[in-house]
């Protein structure tokens, strides 16, 4: 299911212990984000189901930088990695190159020459696709940068 929500970008699963990744309608009409977890162990999820009409033990929000950064921790694990055609799918008018350019381009950057920038996107170097999920932690702080600059040009 990770690839499919790398593309999709939501998922839903049903039964104890699954979880998911959707939007849905907020009282006031809005549609939200949220990730969902299911009661893990099948006989109390069915017991809350009888009980409550769901088996959700969590139900939470999932704001815009952390969809990015999870867009961002999938992307790099992949061949392909973060796509601008999947990212603008998302999120129009903020850039993968507007996110990460300073990051990939800085010779004193601790992830420099470690992932790749082009106006395909963002994907971890050949050589260090194997060890992707240490530079995951590095390139959200610097998306957390970039993304709360990128707001504070907007509004």
């Amino acid at each position: 299911h990770i690839n499919f929500y790398f593309v999709s970008f939501f998922f839903f699963f049903l039964f104890s212990g699954a979880h998911g990744r959707f939007q849905c309608k907020i009282p006031n009409d809005q549609l939200q984000w949220q990730r969902r977890v299911q009661t893990p162990s099948p006989n109390a999820w069915i017991r809350q189901v009888e009980k409550d009409g769901h088996g959700t033990a969590l139900s939470k929000h999932i704001t815009t930088l952390e969809r990015l950064e999870q867009l961002v921790a999938t992307g790099l694990r992949t061949a392909d990695g973060l796509l601008e055609e999947v990212w603008q799918d998302h999120f129009k008018g903020f850039t993968v190159n507007e996110a990460f350019s300073d990051l990939v381009r800085d010779s004193a950057s601790p992830l420099y020459g470690l992932v790749t920038l082009d106006s395909c996107g963002l994907r971890a170097t050949h050589e260090s696709i194997a060890v992707a999920d240490r530079l995951i932690l590095e390139v959200a702080t610097e998306l957390g940068k970039a993304y709360s600059e990128w707001m504070l040009k907007e509004n």
